[in-house]
């Protein structure tokens, strides 16, 4: 019996500590990609994408590789949101949202005092996806305080939401492929798409191909 026990004990043993090793790797590798993409998007590169710029493949890369890795990313996520770096800060931000894990509230909660606008609006976004209570409040407190127009027309937004990320949004960002992303090239037919509008009617670029021209405009938080 004390053999069994004693073989029991060992096999916990090394099942802890094999955990605890892959939760280890699992963080080195976050800090490893918020590392490499804080070369690759630096803060003084320019803020919109301009014709030949691939820079972005970097930023959609680092984002589905650290959604895909789920609450393992949390502690390398974690001490990224104190990086030096505000591209970073902001990065660790959006990918809180994405991976619908309360445990990041308070770390999204002191991002609100960033320095950053940029970093405000992406930790207001993800506390808005988080609907956590706690980060709801923290919320209000912000939009007291805040003089920004995109950060308290996206805490409007937050608080107004009412429900948590949806179903599917984050295997969606998981699946993001950069050649596809890249699909559209200037001086050639526009690829098939279909895109819901802010009052969730869909639209397919087909029903307008020979009848009319079409632009896209996406508003990131205008306000």
């Amino acid at each position: 019996m004390r053999i069994i026990f004693s073989l029991w004990i060992s096999l916990l043993s090394v099942t802890i500590a094999a955990s605890l090793l892959a939760s280890n790797s699992c963080a080195d590798q976050a800090s490893a990609l918020l590392e490499q993409f804080a070369k690759d998007w630096p803060d003084d590169r320019t803020a919109y994408r301009t014709e030949g710029d691939t820079s972005w493949i970097a930023y959609a890369t680092a984002l589905s590789k650290l959604v895909a890795m789920g609450d393992e990313a949390l502690p390398g996520l974690i001490a990224g949101s104190e990086s030096p770096s505000v591209q970073v800060r902001a990065l660790c931000a959006r990918v809180f949202g994405f991976l619908g894990n309360k445990s990041a509230t308070p770390t999204l909660i002191k991002l609100l005092d960033d320095k950053s606008a940029l970093v405000v609006v992406l930790a207001v976004d993800s506390l808005g996806q988080l609907q956590d209570p706690a980060g709801l409040e923290a919320l209000r407190v912000t939009r007291q305080k805040h003089t920004n127009g995109d950060v308290l027309l996206h805490i409007k937004k937050a608080l107004d939401r009412g429900v948590p990320l949806e179903d599917g949004v984050r295997e969606q960002v998981i699946q993001m492929n950069s050649e596809t992303i890249n699909s559209a090239k200037v001086g050639q037919l526009a690829p098939e798409f279909s895109l819901q509008d802010s009052d969730g009617k869909e639209w397919r670029l087909a029903d307008f191909r020979g009848k009319k021209p079409v632009v896209l405009v996406f508003i990131y938080g205008d306000g």
